[in-house]
Order: C-alpha cells, then sequence, then structure tokens
C-alpha cells in the first residue's frame, strides 16, 4: 500500500520516496512472521523453554549491535527492514533446525532388555 498510495499515510514527498524505497525489504522483512511465529508456538508446546529464552538472548543482543552499527553508520529506512529480514531469517533457520533436525526432539531408540 505505501508503495502504491503513499499519499495515504503522509503528504511529505520526501517521505514518500523513503517508504516506496522501503517496501521490498519491508515486505521480505515480513515474509515468514507467520510462519516464524508458528514454529515459535511448535517449540513452546515442545516445552523447549530453555533454548527460546537463550534464542530470545541471542537475538536480542545481536539487535542492540546491529541497531547500533546501523545508527553510527546512517544508514536509511531500508536497511533497517534489511536488517529485520536478516533477523527473521536466524529465527527462522534456529527455530526449524531445532525442531526437525535436532537429535533433542527425536524420539529415544528402544532400549534392549
Amino acid at each position: 500500500v505505501p508503495n502504491i498510495f503513499p499519499h495515504w499515510f503522509t503528504s511529505n514527498m520526501d517521505v514518500a520516496k523513503v517508504m516506496q524505497r522501503s517496501v521490498p525489504m519491508a515486505c521480505l522483512g515480513m515474509l515468514f512472521h507467520g510462519t516464524i511465529v508458528g514454529l515459535e508456538g511448535a517449540l513452546l508446546v515442545m516445552r523447549d523453554i530453555r533454548f527460546l529464552v537463550a534464542s530470545y538472548a541471542v537475538g536480542g543482543l545481536l539487535t542492540i549491535g546491529a541497531t547500533r552499527a546501523m545508527v553510527q553508520a546512517k544508514v536509511g529506512l531500508p536497511a533497517v527492514w534489511g536488517a529485520l529480514a536478516v533477523y527473521q531469517s536466524y529465527r527462522f533457520v534456529l527455530f526449524s533446525y531445532r525442531i526437525f533436525f535436532s537429535r533433542r526432539n527425536r524420539p529415544a531408540a528402544p532400549q534392549s532388555a
């Protein structure tokens, strides 16, 4: 919507141009949001709370570092949305691996008596 109808959000053309340049990265950043929330929910159902807390702590530290770097570099809004896309990719890969490939979540092999 901001790309096609920027005047719905602002009357300032400079702001509208920044919004239009930001649309591709904003879409990329939000593309897998629903899937990631679903994966997060699966980890909650699996009661993998320790893993979730650790992933939030690492993700939070990475986000703080990336935000500080972006402020110092004075990057534009599209780069900020790009950083969100990178963060969402990190979460997608991490949560998917934990659910589908981690040994922790595989059924135990039957033990012989």
